[in-house]
């Protein structure tokens, strides 16, 4: 897609400036606005990508500077999406017991590696590092400690 565009914006240079489109705008522009648009498309989605790596590195770097260790009580587990040989997607109900602070719930999807599975029973209890400094983030600050 972008190699089409890159001809598009090119050919913007060569194309004569009375030359119309059927619609009669200017055929130079025309290629050099959609070259462009083509050229540049793969842009938005790296840019994109990018970022939310870079706040995924800093919730990590909140959590384990603010983090606290508690333990958490599963309410609720729902596979939502499997895989065959990855982790499987689940949705999680949990209540998070930290010192100092009352229980509190939570509710978010995660990627739980599938031999991972059997400790997260409804009932069983399993330990956290929680950084609750942060508001409205959940899974991102809570990072599931295996046994």
């Amino acid at each position: 897609m972008s190699v089409l565009g890159v001809v598009m914006f090119t050919a913007g240079f060569f194309t004569d400036s009375a030359s119309r489109t059927a619609d009669g705008y200017s055929l130079r522009y025309f290629f050099f606005i959609f070259g462009g648009i083509w050229a540049l498309g793969w842009l938005l989605p790296v840019l994109l990508m990018f970022r939310i790596d870079s706040v995924r590195k800093k919730y990590r770097e909140i959590l384990l500077q603010q983090g606290q260790f508690g333990r958490a009580v599963v309410l609720k587990s729902e596979e939502v999406g499997n895989s065959e040989g990855s982790p499987v997607t689940v949705k999680l109900r949990l209540e998070i017991h930290l010192e100092g602070l009352a229980p509190y719930q939570v509710e978010e999807k995660a990627e739980i590696p599938i031999l991972k599975l059997p400790q997260l029973q409804v009932g069983s209890t399993i330990e956290v590092l929680v950084a609750p400094a942060i508001p409205g983030v959940h899974m991102g600050a809570i990072k599931l400690i295996y046994k």
